[in-house]
């Protein structure tokens, strides 16, 4: 499993940091152990990413295959030690294999809206040609007739998933902006081309949108 990792160093104690750390990452408890150092694991129940956590006085660090969970704790941690005026060295290293990982978790999630979608326009075409009596529901192949017996089921499926696609899309359109963010560059500008990717779904194509070096390249 590929990491990312963030290192931050400073004149903070462990109350401080662990409260810094409570306020960001869920379930973790709100009081500090008794250690030296507190050692935490965390593993996200949508992706199956995962997180460990690891500070004491004066350092913490963090691991995590999830670019975009770097990014938050990143720029949570910062924005706490300034207003404590707490001066903190922050380093990262990016795993570029990190973001084939992720897409990886991604790819049967939007596969599975993918067929889900193109068996509903199947249906819609079906319905449109006004196959509807048993006659000419026994004369279609196997397929479409099976389709037309989980006609409610797979509208019903269907209906409950803007909200989990919206979830998938801001997932991988976030990874892209915190990935090039962290090589220094903006791309905002293209997310729309992104979610045109995402609307017409391949996976070679949005690995190749992510990472352009790979065009060449036959290990995709």
């Amino acid at each position: 499993r590929p990491f990312n990792l963030l290192t931050i160093k400073g004149p903070f104690s462990l109350a401080e940091i662990h409260s810094w750390v409570f306020q960001c990452v869920p379930e973790v408890p709100e009081k500090p152990q008794f250690i030296d150092a507190t050692v935490l694991f965390f593993e996200s129940t949508f992706l199956g990413t995962h997180l460990e956590c690891n500070f004491q006085k004066g350092e913490a660090k963090f691991a995590s295959d999830n670019i975009s969970t770097i990014s938050i704790i990143r720029e949570f941690l910062t924005k706490e030690a300034t207003k404590k005026k707490i001066k903190i060295d922050i380093n990262v290293v990016i795993n570029d294999d990190s973001i084939n990982h992720i897409l990886k978790l991604i790819d049967p999630k939007l596969q599975s809206h993918a067929k889900l979608s193109k068996e509903i326009s199947l249906l819609d075409a079906l319905h449109e040609l006004g196959v509807n009596d048993t006659e000419t529901i026994k004369a279609l192949s196997t397929e479409y007739q099976n389709l037309l017996e989980k006609d409610k089921e797979l509208r019903a499926e269907f209906s409950n998933q803007p909200a989990y696609l919206d979830r998938l899309y801001g997932i991988t359109t976030d990874l892209y902006i915190d990935y090039y963010k962290f090589k220094g560059t903006s791309v905002k500008s293209k997310i729309p081309k992104l979610l045109t990717i995402l609307d017409n779904y391949n996976y070679k194509n949005l690995l190749l949108f992510f990472r352009p070096e790979f065009e060449t390249s036959d290990s995709i």
